[in-house]
């Protein structure tokens, strides 16, 4: 079907994983942990980034290609900072950053399409 690796990887290879963190912080905001669920969800993400690409590289070398560098890589570095500034302006993530958090995702995902569309 001509899919991207990368893609399937952060859809269905990205949705999978996250929906047990995601179902752990749920619960913990209803209990009012919020640090819980904040921390659980990013010291797991940050772990599995990690750790995954670090045995994997061991495994065998990861090849960055030109388009991780000019698409994936500056998306996920505006996301993270729209998500930093949104930890530190008021020490709360409201509905609508969250709603923008998701929808840069989405805008992500439609880039790629597009992307894969025109290949």
């Amino acid at each position: 079907m001509k899919m991207d690796e990368l893609f399937i990887g952060m859809t269905i290879g990205a949705i999978g994983p996250s929906i047990p963190n995601i179902m752990a912080a749920y619960q913990a905001t209803r209990k009012g942990m919020y640090e819980v669920a904040v921390s659980g969800t990013l010291g797991s993400n940050i772990f599995t980034l990690l750790v995954t690409l670090g045995i994997l590289s061991i495994m065998k070398p990861i090849e960055i290609t030109q388009e991780m560098l000019m698409l994936d890589l500056p998306a996920i570095l505006i996301m993270s900072v729209f998500l930093f500034i949104f930890m530190i302006t008021r020490k709360v993530i409201s509905r609508v950053e969250g709603a923008i958090l998701i929808g840069c995702y989405v805008v992500f995902l439609l880039i790629k399409i597009l992307i894969l569309k025109n290949i």
